[in-house]
């Protein structure tokens, strides 16, 4: 779809249609998968996700789509629409309470500025996906150290030292444990701290 203003209607009407469709929600590759055909005829699948520079694209339009049907939806009291990449989805319309008032909300500025589609080069779009990719790392590290030492978040370094200290007390070799698991508490332990 190369002219965005001229086609928003089409865009907005698309996504409303597959949203109304999928009433728990979508995710994004779903609905760029039944939206696809309408919004961006000729895709084919494996081009689309081997160029990087056509998936921003596509990813751009759609979410761009997605912040302006939001403010129609907002604005007529049809709805609410909750955006996120694994569930996209209308909620009934609320009255905005307190803070929610005025709050700014920094992606819908991004997705709504269609320079932001324009000006963005192709290793704009390498950096991008080079922090999603440490992040998800980062995270999905972050976890699976949580799960090791057995804790949940919110934790500050007091509770996590303290925390640390009383598992490794308990599964200490010389206390009966073994040294797998203290290795995999250690480890833990670090990722932790740098989380900090």
């Amino acid at each position: 779809m190369n002219n965005i203003k001229e086609n928003i209607d089409v865009i907005k009407n698309t996504l409303l249609a597959t949203l109304r469709s999928a009433s728990d929600g979508i995710s994004e590759y779903d609905l760029i998968q039944r939206i696809k055909a309408d919004i961006f005829p000729g895709e084919c699948n494996e081009a689309l996700f081997k160029d990087t520079a056509r998936l921003f694209a596509v990813h751009f339009i759609v979410y761009h789509g997605l912040y302006r049907l939001r403010e129609d939806l907002w604005t007529s009291r049809a709805g609410n629409l909750e955006i996120s990449a694994l569930n996209i989805h209308i909620c009934p319309y609320t009255e905005p309470v307190g803070n929610d008032l005025g709050k700014p909300d920094r992606l819908a500025s991004y997705y709504l500025d269609l320079s932001n589609l324009t000006d963005t080069s192709q290793e704009d779009i390498d950096k991008l996906l080079d922090y999603f990719w440490q992040h998800f790392i980062h995270s999905d590290e972050k976890m699976n150290a949580l799960s090791v030492l057995e804790l949940d978040e919110p934790f500050d370094k007091n509770t996590l030292t303290n925390h640390y200290r009383k598992m490794a007390m308990k599964f200490h070799p010389d206390r009966g444990g073994d040294n797998i698991r203290i290795q995999e508490i250690n480890s833990a332990f670090q990722v932790l701290k740098r989380c900090l």
